[in-house]
């Protein structure tokens, strides 16, 4: 977040190495998962895929579902920009988002809501995205800024393929 991901990556590659090497499963299941989000930082969408696989893969060999679901959270984000069939991505992510509500990841769970409504905006769909966005509650205070923009970028959107340029720009 700093604009240092790839001295994160580095750090982490050698992290995991150690870990690898010591056999701490659930610090290197940590790690895939934090290098999968420097690698989304950096731009590398495919990277970050990879490694959130690899990341809940661990995560569910060691029951650990809330941070398995994070990982796919993280897998999603990582995708969402990618060509696709967005109608099933719009589903695996409302999926998840009821998952991680679930496990009590409330701003986690916000996130995976808006990924799902940008992606049935992203299909086309303005009636489903414009429902699915009003579902995502705000469930929190003081929102993490990933949340917020993702949340304020959605809504500008979503104005703009309404045809209401000036709600767009004031989002």
């Amino acid at each position: 977040a700093a604009g240092l991901a790839a001295d994160a990556a580095r750090e982490l590659d050698d992290a995991m190495a150690a870990f690898r090497q010591q056999r701490l499963d659930h610090d290197l299941a940590d790690a895939e998962l934090a290098r999968s989000e420097a690698a989304l930082t950096a731009g590398e969408p495919a990277a970050a895929q990879r490694w959130a696989t690899v990341a809940q893969r661990h995560f569910r060999r060691h029951s650990n579902d809330a941070r398995a679901c994070l990982a796919e959270l993280t897998r999603l984000r990582a995708r969402s920009g990618a060509p696709g069939r967005r109608a099933a991505m719009a589903a695996e992510a409302a999926g998840l988002a009821e998952q991680l509500s679930r496990l009590g990841l409330d701003s986690d769970a916000e996130m995976a809501g808006l990924l799902a409504a940008r992606a049935l905006l992203r299909d086309g769909d303005l009636v489903a995205a414009r429902h699915r966005l009003a579902a995502v509650r705000r469930r929190r205070t003081a929102q993490p800024l990933p949340g917020g923009l993702l949340r304020r970028l959605t809504r500008a959107e979503l104005a703009e393929r309404e045809g209401r340029p000036g709600s767009a720009l004031a989002e």
